[in-house]
């Protein structure tokens, strides 16, 4: 028959596979066609998985479909009547077994006879039918693989029938499956989307065996099947022959080793001595030249020749010295200025240009030389070709002449003391800063600019000399401590005055420093005419008489009392016999040239100040002339002060019996029956006296001084001791 029709086209034909290329395959449903690979050049897509065809013995009994009728649309789905609902093939009758029920082979049953599984509702594991465009790509002449040789409706897995309806052109297109080449002709592989199946079987779909592969009752092709191969045993070597090649892998692994070393130490040492080589290049290039990082005068002389450098530093030398000039400043003013010519400065070239080529040169071997070059390379070798004339004598000079017009000597704060201003009788003169010059910095600087020849300007400064003593430091000395003061009488006489008036002159202005002892006799001397005393009645064992002196046991007195309210310590102290008119029992202190002395030492940490006058002032008495102590020094505190208080703790009667005194002078009586009193009788008493001391006005403290005792007088009347006669009756 020929091959081609009446229009010469190529006719397609459907052939049957050769069982032979299909051998240990299953076998394939005569419904799908094969395709030639050249007659279908596109891919086709998955059509639906139809469900197998179990052999004739076994399919169902149910009746066919019935045919389309030609009022019916084409893709319509048949109706099924009431009496004959739509089962899955293979299923029995309500009632009956069936072999895949019994056999467990029937996807979708249980494997209990007479009992059925409900059928699984819509596309059977995901698997779809094809649309329009599948079917005229899979079968190009226009055949529906649905109703292929059966003329109707195939049942789906799953338990529906697909209808003969057109596929719905907008559900999209599955991936074309692979396919499979059998001798020039194509078949489609479909998906193999088999679910996991126990290994002993059950529960499968007519699967043969267990394991985790796709049932093979359903008639496809599973290309995932292999047969198993027959390979040769091995068997395993010796553990002679297994030490042989132990022994011989290590063999060949220490000449490798050995090798790899071998190298390693000549290329070491080729690098090594291309090394030193590099080295001793380096160093042995700078035999004729300075080596590098040396300088003279500022100039960079390496990888110069002696002559260049010598040519160079000297010029620079030269220049240098006639510019060169030193500014000496002080305050933003210029003091002096030094030049070269003042110096009378020389340049020494050759001299320093042979100490710059010390370093790099002498050394001895290239190593040492090569150390000294790399040590030069951190601190740079750095010498002058200028020097000073001498010693340097003139820049001394100058330097040292404008700091003795710099210097300022340093003045304490001081207390001035003048004891004729009894109101304000202690000032102190303010301190005075000092102020030096030290020209150590400047002269350095001024050597070292000369002889690197640099020229510029050195500030000179100064620095201030501080005093010991500052005016804060003295004023806590300078508070007044106590005053005192006695009125003196109206019936005392000029001569007695001015005794007074003596020994407050050589009081007065007094200092006494810390420790220091204080004695009235000594002080005050010798009451005689030639040391400028005049004749008054004074006190004397008791009595009234006239002597030099006379008086001054008021100016002590005076003294006692401001001493004792400075809270000075009272040495030696006596009271007079008898009580005296300018102050009260237990508060005077009587002295003599020979025996008595008033003493009293300052125990306090500064000096202290005595002022001593004879004034007329009315703080004091208004209508009396008063003997008045003031002493100054370190404060007593804050509210202090001192009193000194008496208290007469016994009185002693005075005697009813007077004394009878010849006045053989005839000052008082003269003769025999002419009686003078001299003194009336007097009480006795035994006075203590106290020193308080009172803060703020409260008495915090008292201390006993001294208990004295003034002892009763009797009257002294003198009577005459001429004999009156009876011519002078």
């Amino acid at each position: 028959m020929s091959e081609f029709n009446d229009n010469r086209q190529p006719r397609r034909r459907r052939t049957q596979l050769n069982a032979a290329q299909y051998a240990g395959q299953q076998t394939l449903d005569n419904s799908i066609p094969l395709i030639r690979t050249e007659d279908a050049p596109m891919q086709p897509t998955n059509p639906p998985r139809r469900n197998p065809q179990p052999p004739l013995a076994q399919q169902s009994t149910n009746p066919p479909m019935q045919p389309m009728s030609a009022a019916q649309p084409m893709g319509a789905a048949q109706p099924m009547s009431a009496a004959q609902p739509m089962r899955p093939q293979g299923m029995n009758q309500p009632g009956q077994g069936s072999q895949y029920a019994q056999s467990g082979q029937m996807r979708g049953f249980r494997g209990v006879q007479g009992t059925p599984m409900q059928p699984q509702q819509g596309w059977n594991n995901g698997v779809q039918p094809l649309d329009a465009a599948h079917q005229l790509e899979q079968f190009p002449w226009g055949q529906n693989p649905t109703s292929m040789n059966t003329g109707r409706n195939q049942p789906i897995r799953g338990g529906q029938m697909m209808p003969n309806q057109p596929m719905n052109p907008q559900r999209p297109q599955n991936p074309p499956y692979p396919q499979q080449n059998y001798g020039g002709w194509q078949q489609p592989m479909y998906p193999v989307n088999f679910p996991q199946y126990p290994a002993n079987g059950n529960g499968g779909n007519g699967g043969n065996g267990g394991g985790n592969h796709p049932p093979t009752g359903l008639g496809g092709f599973n290309p995932e099947h292999r047969e198993p191969k027959n390979e040769p045993v091995r068997r395993k070597p010796s553990a002679q022959k297994l030490l042989k090649r132990i022994l011989f892998c290590a063999c060949a692994v220490a000449v490798i080793c050995g090798l790899v070393a071998a190298g390693g130490a000549i290329s070491n040492a080729i690098q090594e001595q291309n090394e030193r080589e590099a080295l001793v290049a380096s160093v042995t290039a700078y035999d004729d030249k300075y080596v590098p990082n040396v300088y003279v005068d500022g100039i960079h002389l390496g990888g110069m020749t002696r002559a260049e450098a010598e040519e160079a530093v000297t010029a620079h030398a030269n220049q240098q010295r006639d510019a060169w000039k030193v500014r000496l400043m002080y305050a933003g003013q210029l003091v002096r200025e030094i030049t070269s010519a003042d110096l009378n400065m020389t340049v020494d070239v050759q001299e320093a240009l042979d100490a710059a080529w010390q370093p790099g040169h002498t050394e001895g071997g290239i190593d040492a030389r090569k150390a000294t070059m790399d040590a030069l390379a951190e601190n740079p070798y750095e010498g002058y070709s200028a020097t000073p004339s001498g010693d340097n004598v003139v820049i001394d000079n100058i330097l040292l002449s404008i700091a003795q017009q710099a210097y300022i000597q340093p003045v304490d704060a001081h207390i001035i003391f003048d004891s004729n201003n009894f109101n304000n009788p202690l000032t102190i003169q303010p301190e005075t800063v000092g102020r030096y010059m030290d020209t150590t910095e400047a002269k350095n600087q001024v050597y070292q600019m000369m002889s690197s020849l640099v020229s510029g300007e050195v500030a000179l400064t100064t620095r201030e000399l501080q005093p010991t003593t500052t005016k804060a430091m003295l004023e806590p000395q300078i508070q007044l401590r106590a005053t005192a003061y006695t009125p003196i009488s109206t019936t005392s006489t000029e001569n007695r005055n001015l005794n007074i008036q003596v020994a407050f002159e050589r009081i007065n202005g007094k200092m006494l420093a810390a420790g220091e002892t204080f004695s009235f006799n000594t002080v005050v001397g010798k009451r005689t005419k030639a040391n400028g005393f005049y004749e008054a009645i004074e006190y004397a064992y008791g009595d009234q008489r006239m002597g030099y002196g006379g008086g001054v046991c008021q100016a002590s007195t005076t003294m006692y009392l401001a001493a004792a309210k400075a809270n000075m310590t009272i040495l030696k102290r006596e009271p007079h016999s008898d009580a005296v008119g300018y102050t009260d029992y237990g508060k005077d202190a009587t002295v003599s040239d020979n025996r008595i002395d008033f003493k009293f030492r300052n125990d306090t940490n500064s000096t202290i100040f005595i002022v001593a006058t004879v004034m007329k002032d009315s703080r004091y008495d208004k209508s009396h002339k008063v003997c008045v102590v003031s002493i100054y020094g370190e404060s007593l505190g804050k509210g202090v002060k001192y009193e000194l208080e008496t208290v007469t703790v016994q009185t002693l009667p005075a005697p009813t019996e007077p004394e009878y005194r010849k006045d053989t002078n005839h000052t008082y009586a003269t003769y025999v029956d002419q009686e003078y009193t001299y003194r009336k009788a007097t009480d006795g008493c035994v006075v203590e006296s106290y020193l308080v001391k009172y803060v703020g006005g409260a008495e915090t403290e008292r201390k006993l001084m001294y208990t004295d005792t003034y002892k009763a007088k009797s009257e002294i009347i003198y009577v005459g001791t001429v004999e009156r006669t009876e011519e002078g009756q």
